[in-house]
């Protein structure tokens, strides 16, 4: 380590105070420079004071002669001073061999340095590489906690007003919904606490469309009713115990629904009427229409279709605007007689079915599933329920139908419904 790079450091020490060495000691120079020079290390001030007094003493001749040698010193062969083996001799060190010691003037010591001042620990902190990412990192803490806090502050008032907006749009969304339910002839009109279809359908489905079950009325309820259709409907008044002895009925045997449009039929006394003629005079409040079994074997299913249009807009506009229609589903054959006859197939009759329904839901008038309540498992009419023909029903069909009707009607706060009903109310007392 060479002299300058010893004295750096040195005085380079923080808050270190240099003192000088005490008396007597060697200094840097002297200790140091001999090994580099490799000649002898000088007298100390009281040395060099007695040499300096002798030398004063000395006779000129002397001097004389002491120039003179060092001049034959100089003309010799230059002596090779020894040097430790292996140790190759410096260029200086060989320039110089030979001839007299030379005297350099002592170096004197550097002097003291001031007292820096003390630094603070902030200021030392920020003198330092690391020092200054120190205070960059605690800012960004600071601002990051401040955040926290503010939003922890501010949580509570944000979502009372996120609940508050919440709630605003369901109400908007529950008051729409209300409206476009008021707007709807059957879809939106209330049948207890179910709705019947739904406003958003593309495709009209019975399964969509027919009338839930609602609660069990009681049989006042068919005072004001009226059954329109064929020899299926005529049988109620055949099995009057399972019947409606209390409604009318404008049912004829081979009617179909051109026969309610513009046709004549013969009554059992002989009297030819207009069946259009009979169902305006009944004044129902109520009307259940069932046709379509005749039709299967005398009709296509589009004239069908069409005539069946007809007549229920024919029978709107001769009726009350009040007036509540059921549209019932034709009912299915027996195995047998689907056998016998392919008229009477299964997916014709649903196909047919489907599409009453869709008149239903087009006109604003409810639909009735009685293919479902009358078919077994394989969709033919239950042999529990036929009469013995295929078509017809016996008593317990009837029955089956009547529990039915009974059970599924549009849901009207002033109704009568029996005891058990979820929507029974007890009679006031006297």
């Amino acid at each position: 380590m060479s002299r300058s790079t010893q004295d750096k450091e040195f005085w380079e020490l923080p808050d270190r105070q240099l003192k000088k060495p005490p008396q007597g000691s060697k200094t840097l120079n002297q200790v140091i420079l001999p090994m580099t020079l490799n000649v002898t290390p000088q007298p100390d001030a009281a040395k060099k004071r007695a040499m300096n007094e002798d030398g004063a003493k000395a006779p000129s001749s002397a001097r004389r002669e002491s120039r003179a040698g060092r001049e034959s010193a100089r003309s010799a062969p230059t002596q090779r001073r020894r040097t430790p083996s292996g140790v190759k001799p410096s260029a200086r060190t060989t320039a110089q061999a030979g001839r007299a010691p030379v005297r350099s003037a002592h170096r004197q010591a550097k002097p003291e340095a001031p007292k820096k001042p003390k630094a603070t620990y902030s200021k030392k902190l920020m003198q330092m590489p690391s020092g200054k990412w120190f205070f960059t990192g605690a800012f960004a803490v600071i601002l990051l906690l401040s955040g926290v806090i503010t939003a922890i502050i501010e949580a509570p008032a944000k979502i009372a007003a996120a609940q508050s907006q919440s709630a605003s749009i369901a109400a908007a969304e529950s008051a729409a919904l209300q409206e476009q339910l008021a707007n709807q002839l059957v879809v939106g009109e209330q049948v207890g606490p179910v709705f019947q279809a739904d406003w958003t359908m593309r495709t009209v489905e019975s399964q969509w469309v027919r009338l839930p079950e609602n609660g069990r009325v009681d049989m006042s309820y068919f005072n004001d009713a009226l059954f329109v259709g064929d020899s299926l409907t005529q049988g109620f008044t055949t099995y009057t115990a399972n019947g409606f002895e209390n409604a009318k009925f404008a049912a004829y045997i081979g009617a179909g629904p051109k026969t309610f449009i513009d046709g004549t039929v013969v009554k059992d006394t002989g009297e030819t009427v207009r069946p259009l003629d009979e169902v305006i005079a009944a004044n129902a409040k109520k009307v259940y229409i069932l046709l379509g079994t005749n039709s299967l074997e005398t009709m296509s299913d589009e004239g069908f279709l069409e005539y069946y249009r007809q007549m229920v807009t024919l029978f709107k506009q001769n009726l009350p605007a009040d007036t509540i229609f059921y549209l019932q589903s034709i009912p299915p054959a027996t195995a047998e007689k689907i056998a016998e006859n392919e008229k009477f197939a299964l997916d014709r009759v649903r196909n047919l079915n489907e599409q009453i329904a869709k008149i239903a839901y087009d006109n604003g008038v409810y639909f009735l599933d009685l293919y479902g309540v009358l078919a077994d498992e394989t969709g033919a009419l239950s042999p529990a329920y036929s009469a013995g023909d295929g078509l017809h029903l016996n008593a317990q069909g009837y029955e089956a139908w009547r529990e039915y009707l009974i059970t599924h009607t549009v849901y009207r706060p002033g109704v009568l419904y029996l005891p058990g009903s979820p929507y029974y109310t007890a009679a006031p007392s006297a």
